[in-house]
């Protein structure tokens, strides 16, 4: 509720004010039937007055237009109040999924993000303005009779009972509902990514079965939470009605005795049920309340301490040199991987990462490139850290390749463009062109243009690698970070890559990778490798030196270039592959970089 309270009274409030004066009016028009009826039993019958009858019914019928008028204008309100929060949130949290420890944290994310913004805009959010003219209503009944007040909050305390039961009986089911149902959603969507393996192991049947039993569970923790809130929204709404019933018997018990008029009777049982009736909807649509109020604190949490997006002004151009300083990695389950890593590299550097499968060189290069937060240290770019780079400079001066590569649902050419809105289509083409994929790309459907989540299958698992690799180059970075960029190379494009990155050096840009073939391996100028738990320097002149180089030979010149006589010598570093330019493709079908 406070993180509801804080975005009220920072960012909507006019929203706010606007609600509660189109609810001081609703609620005051309301009361129009109520008088109506008063002024046709107490005054109407026993004048026979037709001119008045007319007269106070247009009245009524007005004052129920405003009514609907200004129901229907404050939940477009409440919808444009959604809309602020959507704003103002949306950008910050599309960030903050970077953070997510896997694709159900963002769905769940993105779930609570939609909850939180449609029950702003629902009747549940602006039912709570309604309940400060419970007052009104009560000192309307205490105006027509104390006994008929007396009556009207003793089914208010009733209610308000029921309310209490409410919350209580169905606290530890809603979450167990709302657990089941995130668990439910999480498997289904972890069956889905991996459609092709399942398919072809043949283990559909079962994980539908699985599935079946968790929708069971799911399905089941539900209808436990519907059926208590149910019982007891219906008997709120019994007891809302007993006692406009006992209000209409009370009141003619009192005409009887002369306390009061015939037209009060009616008009004191339909205040007393608009009294009971904010407390009555607030008990129906406490489930979806408590679930808004909880997604609404969830995303509050997630985007509380965000200042990713905060504007700073660009500091000097990058030049390359990277410096890690006692930087901690951890994996899974928060075991330590990597700690208290040192490294620097200077621009034109390239150096290489070794280690064990599953000692940490991935996310080591994830938090190299910015991709992930180290658990402890600094990674700094030109002596800065990348909390002090405005979020922009720091991708364009950084290119990263991961082993598996992932791309946003556009086009091809807005993937390698880093989905820019000025993005260079002569750069896509010279890094296409460079790494031998733009025949492929131009022979899709749409070229440039198809899109690449969609059109993936078109793709061989080598030319979505060499997409990732453009994309990584775009922009001539001053840090390329590269985890196994030949893993699914042939011969060709791995001597394309080569050249790449000999430009790259060559142009004064630090490169760190991962890598085991012997072509990439001669551009190396240092090697690390990770072995229990540190980062250390080996001699990448000895085979045992890097687990991933390759035999060398002897003459190899030593650390500071001078020859040593028992070393293996690494092979000479010739361009390895020069690959000739494709002529550029068609205007009409790659002329610009699309979403």
């Amino acid at each position: 509720m406070m993180a509801v309270s804080k975005f009220l009274a920072e960012k909507g409030r006019s929203h706010v004010r606007m609600i509660a004066i189109l609810s001081i009016v609703s609620n005051l028009m309301i009361l129009a039937p109520s008088f109506h009826m008063l002024q046709v039993y107490d005054r109407i019958l026993a004048s026979q007055s037709v001119p008045t009858l007319v007269s106070i019914t247009l009245i009524a019928m007005f004052a129920i237009a405003v009514y609907g008028v200004s129901e229907a204008v404050r939940m477009r309100v409440a919808r444009r109040l959604a809309n602020v929060h959507a704003v103002d949130v949306s950008p910050k949290l599309f960030t903050s999924l970077e953070h997510a420890v896997s694709g159900t944290d963002g769905g769940k994310v993105l779930r609570d993000y939609a909850a939180a913004n449609g029950w702003l805009a629902s009747k549940a959010f602006v039912n709570f303005f309604d309940l400060p003219f419970i007052l009104l209503f009560a000192v309307i009944l205490y105006l027509v009779h104390p006994l008929v007040c007396l009556l009207g909050v003793v089914g208010l305390v009733l209610l308000v009972g029921i309310g209490w039961l409410n919350v209580a009986a169905t606290r530890k089911t809603a979450a167990a509902s709302r657990s089941a149902d995130t668990e439910t959603s999480a498997f289904a969507l972890s069956a889905v990514k991996r459609g092709a393996e399942i398919r072809a192991l043949g283990m559909l049947p079962d994980l539908a079965a699985v599935w079946g039993v968790k929708s069971a569970r799911s399905i089941q923790a539900a209808q436990n939470a519907a059926d208590k809130s149910a019982s007891l929204t219906a008997l709120s709404r019994t007891v809302r009605q007993a006692i406009q019933i006992a209000t209409l018997g009370w009141g003619a018990y009192l005409v009887l005795g002369g306390d009061m008029s015939g037209g009060m009777i009616f008009m004191a049982s339909m205040v007393s049920g608009k009294m009971l009736q904010p407390v009555e909807q607030m008990i129906a649509s406490w489930d979806a309340t408590t679930r808004g109020l909880a997604a609404f604190a969830a995303t509050a949490d997630l985007t509380a301490a965000h200042e990713r997006l905060a504007e700073r002004p660009d500091l000097p151009t990058a030049r390359g040199a990277v410096e890690l300083r006692d930087v901690g990695v951890r994996g899974h389950g928060d075991t330590i991987l990597v700690s208290d890593a040192t490294l620097k590299v200077a621009p034109g550097e390239c150096v290489v990462l070794g280690g064990a499968a599953g000692a940490g060189k991935s996310l080591l290069l994830g938090c190299i490139a910015g991709g992930h937060e180290p658990a402890s240290g600094l990674v700094l770019l030109d002596g800065a850290p990348r909390e002090r780079w405005p979020i922009r400079q720091w991708g364009r001066s950084v290119g990263y390749a991961p082993e598996e590569p992932g791309f946003v649902l556009g086009s091809v050419a807005a993937n390698i463009g880093r989905f820019e809105p000025d993005g260079d289509m002569r750069e896509i083409y010279r890094l296409t062109q460079a790494l031998g994929l733009h025949r492929a790309l131009v022979e899709l459907p749409r070229g440039y243009q198809t899109p690449l989540v969609d059109g993936a299958s078109l793709l061989s698992a080598s030319q979505r690698h060499r997409v990732s690799l453009a994309r990584a180059f775009y922009g001539n970075p001053k840090l390329i970070v590269l985890d196994e960029p030949t893993a699914r190379l042939d011969a060709r494009a791995e001597g394309a890559l080569t050249n790449l990155i000999s430009d790259a050096k060559k142009a004064g840009c630090a490169i760190v990778m991962t890598t085991r073939s012997p072509l990439l391996l001669r551009l190396a100028d240092r090697a690390y490798e990770i072995a229990g738990c540190r980062l250390v320097e080996r001699d990448i002149r000895q085979p045992s030196g890097l687990r991933s180089a390759p035999s060398a030979k002897p003459g190899q010149p030593g650390p500071h270039g001078a020859a040593s006589p028992h070393s293996p010598a690494l092979p000479s570093r010739p361009r390895a592959f020069n690959p000739v330019p494709a002529p550029a493709p068609p205007n009409d079908r790659t002329a610009s970089v699309t979403r």
